[in-house]
């Protein structure tokens, strides 16, 4: 699915979302469900039926934003950016929430499947259809007087939506009708369709966006997105966090956890857990991002190094996923990979090699290539070795790894010069994948794979 933008005149159409989940069940349904516009704040909001919530960007797709979460299969939305709401139905319900996506609340339990729901903003009404009884009803904006305007007269109604006293709607078949919405059985007819789909119908009209809220007055003071919650702007961020001097400004997560995912790099937040939104964007790109496997990263520059095994390249991105470029290229399989803060240098296992390499980051030039030639071997195992995950104790200047010998595994360190190697751990120990270092404990972690555990031990 995607959300594409263009002009009345078909020009100027670009797609602004988009999707780039590779759903491998045929069963699964799409991901996009409908949108709305807050024209106050410039923003799209959209449902997300496969992960149950609803998203918020600006016009333009950027600073996407996870509004409210948790919802039953949420497909139909409406947004009142006069009173601060967002309606949305799935599974037989109307539900409300704020702009900001607090204050859950449903108006509608138990009824039939809903195919269209539109907004009286005027008169805090909602008016919604269902396809499968051919009726269309309203409820306040509190669930409160909840009616039949009219029953099974339709022809299965598909969508429909509100101008000024009179109410449109349009059938299956592709015709549309009109009547008032105070005497809604004397309807007439629009259009008379030779039968040919009609999805949906909106009213093109600039007096039914004339009305403004805070978020109207430069951004309501938000750095980024500025979500009206009925009494006042709520401002938030796509990534990063609110500051709390200001609560309006964004400032960037100080600690989370970053993954490889083929041919993403995403993140999740390990200090902020109830935020789905990421600490980063999602990191992709066709051209150096492929299939990624081993994740470092230089936190003072904000920049991520990653292997890629289908380029047999070493990269580097920037958190927010610019200035994508290749390190280092012929290094074939790079399954682990260790940035030194201190000396500024990479350190990486080499599985088809059986080697322990290193790089050092201020002699390199712009060419992938030529840095090839500056990749240093450090220490040559031995031809059944299997080195795999790799980390580096800067304060001690020694670097470990694990290797998954079939006959001998082992975890094994050494200094960066390729001096003093020995295996510290070489019982109980089969196909050790990852490491990582508790540097204020001395203790040194590490993944079994065959064994399915995750042990830890001293240093030595």
């Amino acid at each position: 699915g995607s959300i594409t933008k263009i002009k009345r005149d078909g020009s100027e159409r670009s797609v602004i979302v988009s999707n780039f989940e590779q759903v491998v069940d045929g069963n699964s349904i799409d991901w996009l469900g409908e949108i709305a516009v807050d024209w106050v704040a410039d923003n799209i909001y959209w449902t997300d039926q496969k992960r149950n919530l609803i998203e918020v960007a600006r016009l333009n797709g950027s600073l996407r934003y996870v509004v409210a979460s948790n919802l039953e299969s949420p497909q139909l939305i409406a947004v009142d950016p006069v009173s601060g709401f967002i309606f949305y139905s799935g599974r037989g319900k109307i539900g409300r929430t704020g702009l900001d996506g607090t204050g859950k609340f449903i108006l509608v339990n138990q009824t039939s499947a809903i195919s269209d729901l539109t907004l009286d903003i005027e008169n805090q009404v909602v008016y919604w259809c269902e396809v499968q009884t051919d009726t269309i009803w309203r409820v306040d904006y509190d669930g409160n007087m909840k009616t039949i305007l009219l029953n099974n007269t339709l022809d299965n109604v598909k969508a429909l939506d509100l101008y000024e006293d009179n109410i449109f709607w349009s059938d299956v078949h592709g015709n549309i009708k009109a009547a008032n919405v105070r005497n809604i059985t004397n309807y007439w007819p629009v259009v008379d369709s030779d039968g040919a789909s009609v999805k949906d119908i909106k009213i093109f009209s600039s007096q039914k966006q004339q009305k403004t809220n805070a978020c109207g007055i430069n951004n309501g003071g938000c750095q980024e997105l500025c979500l009206f919650n009925g009494t006042h702007p709520i401002c938030a961020c796509s990534h990063g966090k609110i500051s709390q001097d200001d609560f309006k400004s964004c400032e960037s997560y100080d600690s989370f956890l970053l993954y490889s995912k083929v041919a993403a790099i995403e993140s999740i937040h390990i200090t902020d857990p109830n935020n789905i939104n990421g600490p980063i964007p999602e990191i992709q790109n066709s051209t150096f991002l492929k299939n990624t496997i081993a994740l470092t990263y230089d936190h003072d520059q904000q920049l991520i190094y990653y292997s890629d095994v289908e380029y047999s390249s070493i990269n580097s991105v920037f958190y927010n996923g610019s200035n994508h470029r290749k390190i280092v290229a012929k290094q074939l399989t790079v399954e682990g990979l260790a940035f030194n803060p201190i000396t500024k240098q990479l350190f990486w296992t080499s599985n088809n090699e059986a080697a322990i390499r290193s790089l050092e980051l201020a002699n390199i030039t712009a060419d992938a290539k030529t840095n090839a030639d500056l990749v240093r071997e450090l220490i040559k195992l031995k031809p059944t070795d299997k080195p795999r995950g790799i980390a580096v104790e800067p304060c001690l200047a020694m670097i470990y790894w694990t290797n998954w010998n079939p006959l001998a595994a082992s975890i094994q360190r050494a200094y960066p010069s390729g001096y003093g190697l020995e295996s510290i751990i070489t019982t109980d120990i089969r196909m050790p994948n990852a490491i990582t270092l508790d540097y204020q404990a001395k203790k040194l972690y590490w993944a079994d794979a065959r064994y399915d555990k995750i042990e830890r031990a001293d240093y030595d």
